[in-house]
């Protein structure tokens, strides 16, 4: 399949060329929050600067899910990432 010299993807997503979907679920005494990126033009999952790189899917990854974990009794204690997982 050929590439057209053009991309449309910024007429199509004018406001992001990504999907964030978050899911919340009680895993006692914590919560894990299941957040699923997904790219949806060419160049994959938006990576971020201020991360380093082992917190974060690899640059070109589609769709990469991340699971955070929180203690809600301690609202000062930042989130923990428990893992990363590229799907596509």
């Amino acid at each position: 399949m050929n590439t057209p010299p053009y991309n449309l993807c910024p007429l199509l997503f004018p406001s992001s060329s990504q999907l964030h979907l978050p899911c919340e679920g009680e895993t006692p005494p914590t919560r894990t929050s299941y957040i699923y990126d997904i790219a949806l033009c060419p160049g994959g999952v938006e990576f971020d600067k201020t991360l380093p790189a082992d917190l974060q899917c690899e640059k070109g990854t589609w769709a990469c899910l991340t699971i955070l974990n929180t203690h809600p009794d301690l609202p000062s204690e930042p989130k923990r990432i428990l893992q990363i997982i590229p799907l596509a």
